[in-house]
């Protein structure tokens, strides 16, 4: 499942990155068909995705639903239900919940998901990762599987080498062949090591945001000023959280909006940019308030003060149930604080 989101991740990050002529290229609908000749290299995004036509470029298609035909250069796709039916691509990366691919020509093959169904040759190698991984056609080079289960149909013929975890169960037909099979041992972490990898991520991450912090302090003293005079009242408080709610509910949704549109792509690109830095430092602004009105008396250095307050807000995030609601209404406050000093820069201009 992690190996699905991470490739997720990575599907929405290149949509929203690469710069691209929205009117040309980008395409994006709830019921989406792309049947035409295409000549340069297309984004698609929709609930159900039909791609049907030609495509002389790389193909970058997200949705729910999708269903790809014809040929393209390279097919990059990440959805619930993928269909992948008589494509000629050189490489496909394919990330999504049940994957199928049929009567394909691949050169090579990258696919993440929970159940993967190949039923196409591929003329190179294969990297796939599932629960459930069939295999029921030829691949005449390397295929490393990564899953619990690996069913090799009767068509099933690999002419290179079978790589998979040891522990994995296999349902082989009879007149299925395997020129070589390797079997690969999945280290499994003890309570230990995973103890010290939290410790590791906890102090990375402390110290990047400190970091990040005194920077910033040092750089836009006159912010931070407006932050200690904020007001603190229990009133003022709820309203600059509940201001930092309603912003990280709605950017998303105006950002799909600009993205929809033709001419607003660019101000959705920056936008949830600007949106995902806010999130994550908004932490900052909610640990020099709160350390400026609780250990103000007791540290005179902002900068001392700015480290200790994050060490101590991050350290409350460690504990059970407690954490995940500490760190919400930081993350809210924090949003709010952000929104009030660019509603309050824009009014005095």
């Amino acid at each position: 499942m992690k190996r699905i989101v991470y490739s997720l991740l990575v599907m929405i990050i290149t949509l929203v990155c690469i710069p691209v002529n929205a009117k040309d290229n980008f395409y994006a609908s709830q019921e989406l068909k792309l049947n035409k000749e295409y000549d340069s290299t297309i984004f698609a995004a929709g609930n159900n995705v039909k791609a049907t036509g030609r495509v002389d470029g790389i193909s970058f298609i997200a949705g729910n639903n999708i269903s790809v035909e014809n040929e393209r250069d390279y097919l990059f796709a990440a959805g619930n239900v993928i269909n992948i039916k008589k494509v000629t691509t050189k490489d496909a990366f394919v990330a999504g919940s049940n994957i199928t691919i049929e009567d394909s020509t691949i050169r090579d093959l990258y696919a993440a998901g929970e159940k993967i169904t190949i039923d196409s040759d591929i003329d190179g190698k294969a990297y796939v990762g599932g629960d459930e991984v069939t295999i029921n056609s030829t691949i005449k080079g390397d295929i490393k599987v990564s899953a619990d289960r690996i069913i090799l149909g009767e068509k099933a013929n690999i002419e290179g080498t079978l790589k998979y975890p040891e522990d994995a169960t296999i349902d082989k037909e009879d007149t299925s062949k395997v020129n070589k099979e390797q079997t690969y041992k999945i280290n499994k972490k003890s309570k230990s090591d995973l103890a010290k990898e939290m410790f590791i991520d906890f102090v990375v991450s402390v110290l990047s945001i400190i970091l990040i912090g005194v920077v910033l302090l040092a750089l836009n003293q006159k912010v931070f000023k407006k932050i200690e005079k904020l007001d603190r009242s229990a009133s003022s408080i709820a309203k600059t959280s509940l201001l930092g709610f309603a912003t990280l509910i709605l950017v998303p949704f105006a950002a799909i909006i600009l993205f929809i549109s033709t001419i607003g792509l660019g101000l959705g690109i920056i936008s949830i940019l600007l949106y995902g830095i806010m999130i994550y430092l908004s932490s900052i602004p909610t640990a020099y308030f709160l350390g400026n009105w609780i250990l103000k008396d007791k540290i005179d250095n902002k900068f001392l003060l700015l480290a200790i307050s994050l060490l101590v807000l991050y350290a409350l995030r460690l504990i059970p149930f407690i954490g995940g609601i500490v760190s919400l209404l930081s993350l809210c406050f924090g949003l709010g604080v952000y929104i009030k000093l660019i509603k309050e820069n824009i009014s005095t201009k």
